[in-house]
């Protein structure tokens, strides 16, 4: 397997940023019967602090910023008071502390409209900023609703990212909605160029493929009445994922042609064909060359997700989740 990665990025647009916005995370990410991907990275005794408060294993401070779900938010004066007066935080800061403090606290209200993202640009700042708090990028998402749409993509932070079989626990992963997906781990960097990657060199840059499943968790109480820049802010609703072993001889599947078949335990099946954003590759070398940028690139040991195939399902609490490619080791979460 290549060699692990640490790094985490706190640039954006070629600018450091400064973080200062809210405590650990205690309650958005916990498995209670799973491996943590940072365990396949060795984690130095610091980061493995930092992912135990990202999964509630460790008390966690109260937030530095008063601003939360459901609070009354001024536009001019924001929550001065639970802050430094003198330290004025820009929208984007804002927002990224109004969703990490959902995190702590549960899916809520919408962004404040005052510091709602204006353009995909802002919702790549804001995610910049949340994942300066969340910890290392262990992996990214990235989807196209078609063919030929523009793709978009977020990362995903290693805290979250779990070996099959996993267990969630329900009562913080209230939301629950799975997606059946084909992910690719990286073996080699691909870091930012002034020439853009060819589709052969990202390739070449794959080191295994893999079934998977995300889970959604999004910070929204009721998702479906929050405008799309704001889930592109909350890392388009990711809350875990779930990756199977290793597919052998992958390069030789017929990905539009491979049948899919996902179960909720409870009666609920989805059968499909193919991934409908298409060529997954042109998604890979689009995150390489564009999406993947303001983190410097991709690393060699993230896994990248290429959009679901069976849409967003809800699952009960309680319920087991396989996803099942045809010919492909299963792939289970359990809530």
């Amino acid at each position: 397997m290549p060699a692990p990665d640490h790094t985490a990025s706190g640039m954006v647009m070629g600018h450091k940023m400064p973080i200062s916005i809210a405590a650990p995370i205690a309650a958005q990410q916990c498995a209670t019967n799973a491996k943590p991907f940072q365990d396949d990275l060795a984690l130095s005794d610091a980061q493995s602090a930092s992912v135990k408060k990202s999964f509630g294993l460790t008390s966690a401070a109260a937030p530095i910023l008063c601003l939360l779900p459901g609070d009354t938010f001024s536009p001019v004066a924001g929550n001065s008071a639970c802050r430094n007066p003198s330290i004025e935080m820009t929208h984007h800061e804002q927002a990224a502390a109004w969703l990490l403090n959902a995190r702590n606290t549960g899916p809520g209200a919408p962004l404040p409209e005052a510091i709602r993202p204006r353009t995909e640009a802002d919702a790549y700042a804001i995610q910049a900023l949340v994942m300066a708090e969340l910890g290392p990028i262990g992996g990214w998402k990235v989807g196209a609703p078609g063919p030929a749409a523009a793709p978009n993509c977020a990362p995903m932070p290693a805290s979250g990212i779990f070996a099959s079989p996993a267990t969630l626990d329900p009562a913080l992963f209230t939301l629950r909605e799975v997606e059946s997906e084909i992910a690719f781990l990286l073996g080699a960097d691909l870091p930012v160029r002034p020439t853009p990657y060819t589709e052969a060199e990202v390739l070449a840059a794959v080191a295994s493929c893999h079934a998977a499943i995300e889970v959604l968790q999004p910070r929204f109480e009721s998702p479906e009445e929050v405008d799309g820049l704001s889930h592109l802010a909350d890392l388009i609703r990711h809350g875990a994922f779930i990756y199977g072993p290793p597919i052998a001889d992958w390069q030789h599947i017929d990905f539009p042609a491979l049948p899919i078949t996902q179960t909720i335990e409870g009666g609920h099946t989805i059968a499909s064909l193919g991934n409908p954003a298409g060529d997954m590759m042109r998604l890979m070398v689009w995150l390489a060359n564009v999406g993947a940028a303001w983190a410097g690139g991709l690393k060699a040991r993230q896994i990248v997700t290429c959009g679901s195939w069976t849409g967003r399902t809800p699952a009960p609490a309680g319920a087991l989740v396989t996803t099942a490619f045809q010919g492909i080791a299963p792939v289970t979460v359990h809530f």
